[in-house]
């Protein structure tokens, strides 16, 4: 990405017979380079899918790969998705409990 990308993440998951599929599903959107790439670029700040597109236009060429995989974090509540009332765009953040 050009620039040295610092973003500490904790993660406190528990696992028990009614979650591990969930918990499962986290764990292979986090062993995914790519996706762990997109996980740090957003860190504390909160990113549109432009502003997410343009840093990763190298690994994934088109916008709509790029929302399917911040999708993909957001189901899995790695990151959580907001919208901006005044300006009318939504913005992907980490996820935090």
């Amino acid at each position: 990405f050009g620039n040295q990308i610092n973003f500490l993440m904790n993660f406190n998951i528990e696992v028990n017979e009614k979650n591990f599929k969930e918990v499962s599903k986290k764990f292979k959107i986090l062993g995914n380079p790519k996706y762990l790439q997109i996980l740090l670029l957003i860190g504390n700040k909160p990113q549109s899918l432009d502003e997410v597109q343009e840093k990763v236009k190298k690994i994934y060429l088109h916008r709509e790969t790029t929302y399917k995989v911040l999708e993909k974090l957001v189901d899995v509540e790695l990151i959580k998705k907001e919208y901006d009332l005044k300006k009318k765009i939504f913005f992907y953040t980490y996820y935090e409990k």
